[in-house]
């Protein structure tokens, strides 16, 4: 039994001493963060004031004995001076310890991810060492890499005197110095490759989604004149002579002049429809973003705003005048029992036909919208953006319009062609563009973001209204 239970303690440390000494692998950043991506030196400042207690406790665990207090009080001593490099480092390195969430420490641990990582690397000098320490961008968690000694600058050495032979004897040896206490062993800072000596590199972000733009169309329009009798437009006293097989009338007036002109149009009858509708068209949206400075973006986007078909017919009845040709005169005796006088009669030649005409105008467009702008990125949490904006618009508008003109001369009093119909059909494009400056707001939460915007257009005399407010949303990918 004995002989068991030293087996067992045997055992049991030998189960200790191994799991001490076992390496711990890390593949994946970010599960258990510190702080949110980190963008900026200023931002790692500010992470190691507020976990200062917690960076405290991590430091009394320091393989390099009683240096961890020292180490402390210079970091935060030369924090607002550190120096900052963006660095990349590789697959396969070492770590004495990284500092995660709620102050818990890990401890021996070897970086064996897919791919490298970029941190912020700072040093702190004390004693004659450097310590090296790593902040991994995408989780902020606080990593000490190694220790090495600083350089030494020579110094100059004196050539010392030749003892004389007489004070030289066996005895007179110097005492061996006494050993060194020991340390744990401490890893040597390995040499990360630098991304970039100065503290910002530029993000590039690719949205795509979908949107929304209010446009307003018109009510549809179906009006119809009052038709309107071509004889009620001879004055009284007035008289005319038609045939109805013929084309035009004789015209007999006792005043010097007729009420009607060569060439004259008189509208009988119109009819207006007029309709405008909005096509069912997705409205797609994509932006990209290149940062041109520390949280300054420039911007520029595409937005499909919608696609409308309208069309405006107009039926037109009119009295055509020819030609108007003097005939003559003749006089007319008129007696009363008081008088006898003679009138003038005026006789007058009026060629006519009538028309009925018809205009039928076809519209079909797309109406798309570019930007081009500069964003603020202002950060509120974990992955979670604010970005007021400002820029310029250019609404444009690309379409085909085509009219189709059919003219039918008729009879002037009775319902058969004179002509056959002619169709004129005439094919235009629409190309129009105008701009306005706009303002507004995105917000990104993770891989989504949405945005509302304000386009400052004049909507002028368009028969189209459109909404002076923009929304659109989708998700966005950051490079």
């Amino acid at each position: 039994m004995r002989k068991f239970f030293v087996f067992l303690m045997v055992f049991l440390v030998w189960v200790f001493t191994a799991q001490a000494q076992q390496e711990i692998i890390l593949k994946q950043l970010g599960r258990a963060p510190l702080s949110p991506y980190l963008q900026s030196p200023e931002e790692v400042k500010t992470l190691l004031k507020r976990v200062n207690e917690e960076v405290g406790r991590a430091l009394d665990w320091f393989p390099g004995g009683a240096l961890g207090e020292s180490v402390y009080a210079a970091l935060y001593e030369q924090l607002p001076n550190l120096k900052f490099e963006k660095v990349e480092v590789p697959v396969g390195q070492k770590m004495i310890w990284m500092l995660y969430s709620k102050g818990r420490l890990l401890k021996g641990l070897r970086w064996e991810g897919s791919e490298p990582f970029q941190a912020y690397q700072f040093e702190v000098v004390v004693e004659g060492k450097i310590f090296t320490f790593i902040v991994p961008l995408r989780c902020g968690n606080i990593a000490l890499l190694g220790m090495r000694e600083a350089p030494v600058a020579p110094q100059p050495q004196s050539v010392p005197a030749s003892p004389s032979p007489a004070s030289q004897s066996p005895t007179s040896q110097s005492a061996p110095e006494p050993p060194a206490p020991q340390t744990a062993p401490v890893e040597p800072t390995q040499k990360l490759t630098v991304v970039s000596h100065c503290c910002w590199s530029p993000t590039v972000k690719i949205k795509v989604g979908a949107g929304w733009g209010g446009m307003t169309f018109p009510v549809p329009v179906d009006t119809q004149t009052q038709r309107l009798d071509f004889f009620s437009l001879v004055p009284s006293g007035d008289a005319v002579v038609y045939c109805p097989e013929g084309t035009a009338i004789w015209y007999y007036t006792t005043a010097d002049s007729t009420p009607f002109a060569l060439n004259q149009s008189i509208t009988l009858w119109q009819h207006w429809v007029e309709n405008v509708e909005r096509k069912k068209v997705f409205p797609f949206y994509a932006e990209i973003e290149m940062e041109i400075w520390q949280n300054i973006f420039v911007s520029g986007s595409f937005f499909q705003l919608g696609k409308y078909s309208s069309y405006q017919y107009v039926g037109k009845e009119q009295m055509v005048v020819d030609e108007v040709r003097f005939l003559g005169s003749y006089y007319t005796n008129s007696s009363t029992e008081s008088t006898v006088a003679c009138s003038k009669t005026n006789v007058y030649y009026i060629g006519l036909h009538r028309e009925w005409n018809e205009l039928l105008v076809r519209e079909e467009a797309r109406i798309k919208e570019f930007t081009a702008g500069l964003k603020y990125q202002l950060r509120l949490g974990k992955r979670f953006f604010v970005e007021p904006e400002a820029g310029m618009l250019w609404q444009v508008r690309r379409g085909t319009r085509i009219t189709d003109t059919t003219i039918t001369k008729l009879y002037p009093f009775k319902e058969e062609p004179l002509v056959k119909e002619t169709v004129t059909e005439v094919v235009e494009k629409i190309k129009t563009t105008s701009t306005a400056p706009y303002a507004g707001i995105a917000v990104e939460i993770g891989p989504f973001f949405v945005q509302a915007r304000r386009a400052f257009l004049k909507n002028g005399e368009d028969v189209i209204k459109f909404s002076p407010w923009r929304v659109q949303g989708g998700i966005l990918l950051k490079i």
